[in-house]
């Protein structure tokens, strides 16, 4: 990425005994200060004067970052070329000294804020150039980059065209006094361009392949978007693929014809660190983000397409049987109240022991009677000395006959409305009065373990409650934000699948003497699933990022887990179009994913509920006059 104007060499930097470096971000060339230990009275000054930023890196002392980072000698060099040529245009001058003034600010607020201070001592080293500019742009200074180089274009422009006697395109004129007044202010000539290759840092040049995985999938690109995966992201998607391509794909048909449990795999899972994603290292798990969580359930194509940057997706658990990844990954659904809420000892006692032995829970809202209709749960909850006493059914649980405990909601309050009237538990499955129904013979997905639970004058301890007492709707609510883009990954990984299987069928398959590929109806058909796929992947990763990043992303959860059930669905129908009679026929894998795909329209959320929430959402959003 190149930009105009000169550009500063590295400046030094010097360290003394304390930890502590300072340099002029006005003044890069200048010799450094001589190092000293820095007061809180000092810090505020320079705060104050923008002269430095500080940071606590330990307890004490202090730690001042140098401007030698390759984000802040490209807005230092920025901001002095502005101020030399800002006089060129009054409205342009405006516009570009608040842009260039709420950058240093937000730079300041970011170097000092509690957030880098944490970020800065998880590594537990001496911060480096890169670590800054990752930092940076993942909250956006991109944008103040780019902002500025435009503001900056414009005032050369308008230079040049002065110098000619003209006015430029595009720009008010400015005033007479204002023309007079530039004419007052002495400044520095404006170098000329530079050689972006040599005088910025290199990763401000295009990034290679190797660079764009050290980058995490959060942290923008020179456009402010980023699909790049870190080294570990890119790591995690290659152990799931390789895990599917062994233990999953040869075996898929197989558990789905006998509706086994898929025990031996889950075993297996936990054994490489693929069953408890979700669970932070704290209490024992690998504490990946939404978007590892992603590629771990997505299964996708094993290219690389590197635009700006790669974007990268290999075949994962969902690639391989979405019967077993629902097995595996409903547990992330049992846990994710657990980790949005629970206390540390609930979290320490039940998390903590899913990692330390091949365990699988169960959550338990669905009834007979509330299905989507979350607020007309029937199960009660009695509060009676130290204990609550637990009564209802609950239907459709996933993982129910081989559960160690179950997230259950009950209603605890029937004068409160469902968002304070229900309380959330978690609850041994070997509690007495807990009665399992039969394994239910599904239409897809048939090696996941789904049965009706009966709670029966069940006893659980007061220290079981999940949150406070009448804030289970809202716990839940939120633990699908959580899940539901694992779902949306996952259809995205059948969907994936079936346009792989039905590209691949077409290119053999011969009509009229050449491959069905070539014939336009089945090609429209393939393209259509390609468009689909990417479209749904994109808003899954939108919908994982968003959580991830901190935002709320109940709208884009539902939007994800819409469309790319809806893609799951429409791909393996056509795929099966495509095979023709032998799409109809169990020795082919299309059938199955007919089969196994209904199912995403209608579990955690069915798509005219996501419907609901979207259109609700839109009416806060965009309201009327």
């Amino acid at each position: 990425m190149s930009m105009s104007g000169a550009g500063p060499s590295q400046p030094a930097n010097i360290e003394n005994s304390s930890g502590i470096m300072l340099i002029d971000p006005h003044n890069p060339h200048a010799p450094p200060e001589e190092p000293h230990n820095i007061t809180e009275q000092e810090v505020g000054e320079y705060r104050e004067q923008d002269r430095y930023l500080p940071v606590r890196i330990h307890q004490a002392p202090l730690r001042i970052l140098p401007l030698s980072t390759p984000w802040s000698v490209q807005i230092a060099n920025v901001a002095r070329i502005m101020k030399a040529a800002i006089p060129e245009n009054a409205k342009i001058a405006k516009d570009a000294k608040e842009c260039l003034q709420e950058c240093v600010s937000e730079l300041i607020s970011f170097i000092t804020s509690e957030a880098a201070e944490k970020c800065f001592m998880e590594k537990r080293k001496t911060i480096g150039g890169e670590d800054i500019l990752y930092a940076m742009t993942s909250l956006g200074f991109d944008d103040y980059e780019a902002t500025l180089k435009i503001y900056l274009a414009k005032l050369r422009q308008h230079q040049a065209a002065a110098a000619q006697g003209v006015h430029p395109p595009d720009e008010d004129h400015h005033s007479h006094d204002d023309e007079e007044s530039t004419r007052q202010v002495e400044r520095p000539p404006l170098r000329p361009a530079m050689n972006t290759s040599r005088a910025f840092p290199k990763v401000l040049r295009p990034l290679s392949l190797a660079q764009c995985r050290r980058m995490a999938t959060q942290a923008p690109g020179p456009s402010g978007v980023g699909f790049a995966l870190s080294e570990e992201q890119a790591g995690i998607q290659d152990l799931a693929r390789k895990f599917t391509r062994e233990n999953i794909v040869p075996v898929a048909a197989q558990y789905d014809r006998s509706m086994q449990y898929p025990w031996p795999i889950i075993k297996k899972a936990h054994g490489v660190g693929l069953l408890n994603t979700h669970i932070p290292e704290e209490y024992g798990g690998p504490g990946l983000g939404l978007v590892e969580c992603a590629l771990i359930s997505e299964g996708g194509p094993a290219v690389e397409i590197v635009i700006v940057f790669s974007f990268i997706n290999s075949p994962e658990l969902a690639y391989g049987c979405t019967g077993i990844q629902t097995a595996i990954e409903a547990n992330g659904l049992a846990q994710a109240p657990l980790i949005v809420a629970a206390s540390e000892e609930i979290k320490k006692k039940y998390l903590g022991r899913m990692t330390e032995a091949p365990l699988v829970a169960a959550y338990g809202v669905t009834e007979p009677g509330a299905g989507s209709d979350v607020a007309n749960i029937s199960t009660k909850a009695v509060k009676k000395g130290d204990k609550w006493i637990l009564n209802g059914t609950k239907m459709w649980i996933t993982n129910a006959g081989h559960a160690n405990w179950f997230f259950v909601l009950a209603r605890t309050d029937s004068s409160q409305p469902a968002s304070r009237g229900m309380t959330g538990f978690v609850v041994d499955a070997d509690s007495p009065g807990i009665s399992l129904g039969k394994k239910e013979i599904n239409m897809g997905q048939r090696c996941s373990d789904t049965r009706m639970v009966t709670f029966e004058d069940v006893e659980v301890p007061e220290e079981n409650v999940i949150g406070a007492p009448g804030e289970g709707f809202k716990i839940a609510m939120k633990a699908f934000d959580i899940t539901r883009p694992l779902v949306a990954s996952a259809a995205v990984g059948l969907a994936q699948r079936a346009l792989e299987e039905a590209t691949q069928y077409a290119q053999t398959r011969k009509t009229m003497g050449v491959p069905i590929i070539q014939h336009q109806a089945v090609a429209f058909m393939l393209a259509d699933m390609a468009i689909q796929t990417e479209a749904a992947r994109a808003l899954v990763w939108k919908a994982a990022w968003s959580k991830d990043a901190g935002h709320r992303n109940t709208l884009y959860a539902s939007m994800a887990k819409t469309l790319a059930s809806r893609t799951a669905v429409e791909n393996a129908n056509l795929a099966v179009q495509v095979f023709g009679g032998a799409g109809f026929n169990t020795e082919y894998p299309v059938e199955k994913l007919f089969r196994d795909s209904k199912i995403f329209e209608l579990y955690e959320g069915t798509s005219q509920i996501q419907r609901l929430i979207i259109s609700r959402t839109l009416s806060s959003l965009y309201p009327g006059a």
